[in-house]
Formats: structure tokens, sequence, C-alpha cells
């Protein structure tokens, strides 16, 4: 088995088990496949300050685990403002905006749309509404927190827009959005 093969599939095997909602499990996932990273790193002569960093991070998630806060993963001041929901969240909001706009593009009104992402995701369908606009809005008039986010749904409404007409390919894809924003939201 070629060293990366074998990287690929311990990896796959760290994370085959989802985590029940424990931060701390899923720290370790993550501390295991740090440590799998390093050794493939070592086993392939990389420079020991890349070896290094990955390790610090590490040892990071591991003193979260103690109840220790090291200072790379304490949060960063925004001034005395709110910094809102994290990353992941908004992610989340994008593919199920992303979601909608699946299924928009197969035929279905924003109304239907909406209905089908509050019956895959379990949110309101006000809120997803909402959401599906907010994403629309051009550049700088978005109330998103989240850049990544942001470029997740203009990405993927670019790869929609692309489809050809497709209405069964379009709620397939619309499908995938809506388990991708459960993941995150759920």
């Amino acid at each position: 088995m070629k060293p990366i093969d074998r990287l690929i599939s311990e990896l796959d095997q760290i994370f085959s088990q989802q985590p029940e909602d424990d931060a701390r499990e899923e720290r370790e996932q993550y501390m295991r496949a740090f440590t799998a990273i390093g050794v493939f790193l070592q086993e392939h002569d990389a420079p020991r300050h890349v070896q290094r960093r990955l390790y610090r991070l590490g040892i990071a998630l591991d003193d979260l685990n103690l109840g220790k806060a090291d200072t790379l993963l304490q949060p960063t001041s925004f001034g005395g403002g709110n910094a809102g929901l994290d990353t992941n969240v908004w992610i989340g909001r994008a593919n199920a905006a992303l979601g909608m706009a699946a299924l928009i593009a197969a035929g279905d009104n924003r109304e239907e749309a909406a209905t089908s992402a509050m019956r895959a995701i379990g949110i309101k369908k006000s809120q997803v509404l909402r959401w599906y606009d907010e994403f629309r809005k051009a550049g700088d008039n978005r109330l998103i927190a989240s850049s990544h986010a942001a470029s997740i749904f203009d990405d993927g409404q670019k790869v929609i827009n692309a489809f050809p007409k497709d209405p069964m390919g379009h709620r397939r894809v619309a499908t995938r959005f809506f388990k991708l924003a459960a993941e995150r939201l759920g």
C-alpha cells in the first residue's frame, strides 16, 4: 500500500465514527488525525517546523479536553462587538440556501423550495427564506458574518446555474445540500 493510501485509510478509520455531540470526542479524533499526518510527514522528511505546527495544534486541542485554553484557541478580541455565530453555522445556512436554489432551478417557487428545506433540515420556513434572500444579495449588502460561507454560496450558485436544465439532477443536488445543512445545523 502506498504511504498516501495508508494515511487516507487511517484518517478514514479515525473519522468514520461520528461523535455523539461530544466536543471532547471530536477533539480526540482530530488529535489522532494530526498524529497520523505527523507520522506521514516525518516518514517523508517534511521540515520539522511543519510537523511542530501540527503538534502544537494537537496539544492545544488536548488542553481543551483538560479544561485549559491554549492561547492558540482563544478568540481574538472583536472590539466589544458581538462576533456572532461561528462559521460552521453560517456554512450550514449557505448549504440550506443552496438547496433552495437548486430546487428553484428545478422549477419550484420560493415557497415550495422553503417548505422542502424546512422538512429536510427541521428549520422554520421563514428562517430558511431569510437565509436564502440574504445569501442572494450582492456583496456588501449581505448581512452574513462569514465570508467563507458567502463564498461557498456564490460558488455553489455558479455550479447550479451551470447545470443543464435537469429537474431531477437539481433535486438530487438539493437533497445533498440539505443533508450538508442538517449536519451543521442539527
